[in-house]
């Protein structure tokens, strides 16, 4: 799987700019470790060799971490993020470091210290940001999964823009150990992917008390879509009115119906005066 992925990366990311850094003989080797391991019954966990790239503001040992700008170009941390630990001692693969607006200041992706990220649907247009290249290479299938970060939407906007799923937990279910911050009492962690399932069992792995990071919480996560569980889901109609695009609206309201349908929570409409 390693070697279909960097060959994908080796044909498109150039072009899309979601990529900056990507350690091609660490992932082969470990991706080498991992089927050997699995051929002796021996495997790290039920995770071990599963491929996963980090927004590039994400501290990783012994790989470059440049928050996408030249400032910290040669900056080679000397110790793993939280997320990244718990990861790699289930023998998950990183395999790069992703794209993403300087300092995750940024709502498009433009303002990468190295490259512009470009959309995979449409190469004039924006993947969204900050964490463009975590959509991008998702919906480009140059990752399974990846690991940004939420400010104020970074994580979401991207996940939004290019029809895949984005993910900003409450805040303290994740670490932000080793995050480099953007406002410390709003960042969070996040992951952008193709289905919900995926996002859970991420959510799993990373989630938890870290000595590191105060603000952690232990928070148990409860994942069933059998039922809507009490959920409520509450819209306001007002901003809806300005989705002036009927395919927009059109396609809003197919995604209620189908909550509704699939009895995963109730929906609930009001204005909002502000």
């Amino acid at each position: 799987m390693s070697v279909c992925f960097l060959e994908n990366i080796i044909k498109k990311s150039d072009f899309l700019g979601c990529y900056l850094n990507i350690n091609f003989t660490d992932v082969l080797l470990k991706s080498l470790n991992s089927d050997l391991r699995r051929k002796k019954k021996k495997e790290i966990s039920i995770y071990d060799g599963f491929l996963i790239s980090l927004k590039d503001n994400i501290i990783t040992k012994d790989l470059t971490t440049t928050a996408a700008s030249k400032m910290l170009e040669n900056f080679f941390p000397s110790y793993n993020a939280t997320v990244v630990e718990k990861m790699v001692n289930l023998g998950i693969i990183i395999l790069g470091k992703l794209n993403s607006d300087e300092f995750g200041m940024g709502s498009t992706n433009e303002n990468s210290g190295y490259k512009i990220c470009k959309s995979p649907k449409n190469y004039l247009y924006s993947p969204g940001g900050s964490s463009g290249g975590c959509s991008s290479s998702v919906v480009s299938n140059l990752s399974l999964c990846s690991l940004g970060s939420d400010t104020g939407g970074s994580v979401r906007l991207p996940a939004s823009y290019l029809n895949c799923l984005g993910y900003k937990p409450s805040y303290g279910t994740i670490s932000r150990f080793g995050l480099i911050s953007f406002s410390d009492s709003l960042d969070t962690i996040g992951m952008i992917c193709k289905n919900i399932f995926d996002i859970f069992i991420i959510l799993k792995i990373i989630k938890g008390v870290d000595d590191n990071d105060l603000n952690t919480i232990n928070k148990n996560i409860i994942f069933n879509v059998k039922n809507n569980n009490g959920y409520k889901i509450l819209f306001p109609i007002n901003y809806i009115n300005f989705l002036y695009k009927k395919i927009l609206k059109n396609n809003f309201f197919f995604l209620v119906k189908k909550i509704k349908l699939l009895n995963i929570a109730k929906i609930f409409y009001s204005n909002f005066p502000f």
